[in-house]
């Protein structure tokens, strides 16, 4: 179907076959659209401003440019979709499928994402603002140098992620799965993510400063340089972290694990790593001034030495 800047406000398109129609430019604000197969569809340009899109197919379509402000897309696949430069600002977005869409340079904000499928996804220059991504799938999603700031990423999944360069200044990260995402230079301060997986990720000189880390796992880390200052990162997993250089000045790291972390040159200026595990630690020239080392566990002999047994040679 050729319905190029046809004006189609209001209509009722549900159930409807539309795959591979031109829409291009079309006016489809207020649609009830159930249930539409818009498969490949060319909906560049294309005004679906308060739109209904419920179990529908977007597939391949291509939506470059196209206004869905205040839309709804509940339970819809757009798998592969290009969405470059689309206006979804102040859409609500549910259980739906986006992996590897084309969202570059998209107008997100205030958007509420639930339980949506991103991964692959580019989501490079995308305008961000008060955004909710709870229970998103974000693996392998590009979000480089994205204002995060305030986001609630509440159980998302950012494994495998870039967020190189991102904002996620107050951002909720409570439960998120970052593991492995590249988080280098990443302005995470005050963030909160409690509980959180950044095993295996990238920050190094991320700006932690106050950030919430209790109970966070974060085994073999790469912190290299990171501003932890009045972090909580306590009863925090940092097994095997390599945080040269790093800064914990007056962070609480109160029962954490940081046995055999690489912590040459960090400083511990005031920290509190009362009943903390520093087994193994590797610090040299490390700085503890004023530091609360109470309680806290050194490197264990016996530990030591079955750590390195080998069994006698043939």
């Amino acid at each position: 179907a050729k319905l190029s800047r046809a004006r189609l406000d209001g209509a009722i398109l549900d159930g409807a076959d539309l795959t591979g129609a031109i829409l291009a430019g079309a006016e489809l604000r207020g649609i009830s659209a159930e249930g539409v197969d818009l498969t490949r569809a060319d909906l560049t340009d294309a005004v679906l401003d308060r739109t209904a899109l419920t179990d529908g197919t977007l597939t391949g379509a291509k939506l470059s440019r196209a206004s869905l402000q205040g839309a709804v897309l509940d339970g819809c696949d757009a798998s592969g979709a290009v969405l470059e430069g689309a206006i979804l600002a102040g859409a609500r977005l549910l259980t739906s499928r986006l992996a590897g869409a084309r969202l570059a340079g998209a107008d997100l904000r205030r958007a509420r994402l639930t339980g949506v499928d991103l991964s692959g996804a580019d989501l490079s220059k995308v305008k961000l603002e008060a955004n909710a991504f709870v229970r998103c799938r974000l693996a392998g999603a590009d979000l480089r140098g994205a204002d995060l700031s305030g986001a609630d990423l509440t159980d998302a999944d950012l494994s495998g992620a870039d967020l190189t360069g991102a904002r996620l200044h107050g951002a909720t990260l409570t439960r998120a799965d970052a593991s492995g995402a590249a988080l280098h230079r990443a302005a995470m301060s005050r963030a909160d993510a409690g509980a959180a997986n950044f095993s295996g990720s990238k920050l190094q000189q991320a700006d932690l400063r106050e950030a919430n880390l209790r109970r966070a796992y974060l085994e073999g880390a790469a912190l290299g340089g990171a501003n932890l200052t009045g972090a909580d990162l306590r009863e925090a997993i940092l097994v095997r972290v390599d945080a040269p250089r790093a800064l914990f000045c007056r962070a609480r790291l109160g029962y954490a694990d940081l046995s055999h972390a690489r912590l040459a040159d960090a400083d511990f200026a005031q920290a509190d790593v009362a009943g903390a595990n520093l087994h193994r630690i590797d610090d040299p020239g490390a700085l503890w001034a004023l530091a609360n080392r109470e309680q806290a566990r050194g490197t264990d002999p016996e530990l030591a030495a079955a750590e390195d047994w080998q069994p006698p040679s043939a």
